[in-house]
């Protein structure tokens, strides 16, 4: 299996190249912060990142300002960056179900008891 780390890095530090633009000029132009584009390109920067939904935007926002494809650059930071899964787990049940069956039987005895008080 091939590695694509960094791909997206690669991808992005070419285009900027292209665009002959400095990673200042398109924080400027775009408003993304310059270290969220630097970690973007594999840089180290000691820097807090935003929520992944944020950078997928910042991403979108810098292939079109780099005008290299969005779905492509998306498709890879997906590849590169997985999202994590999660899963649910439910608490323990706080009785049983013997216990809930025993429970329901006595509220039905006991309604049936009133009921056959009222009516006799």
């Amino acid at each position: 299996m091939a590695t694509t780390k960094g791909r997206l890095a690669e991808k992005l530090r070419k285009a900027i190249q292209e665009s002959n633009v400095s990673v200042d000029e398109l924080a400027a132009r775009t408003k993304i912060p310059r270290s969220t584009i630097r970690a973007l390109l594999d840089e180290p920067v000691s820097a807090l990142l935003p929520e992944r939904v944020y950078l997928r935007g910042h991403l979108s926002i810098l292939a079109r300002e780099l005008e290299i494809d969005v779905r492509d650059t998306q498709d890879l930071f997906e590849l590169e960056n997985p999202e994590p899964r999660t899963i649910d787990v439910l608490p323990p049940p706080r009785f049983s179900p013997n216990a809930i069956a025993v429970a329901a039987a006595i509220g039905g005895i006991a309604v049936f008891l009133i009921v056959l008080v009222l009516v006799v």
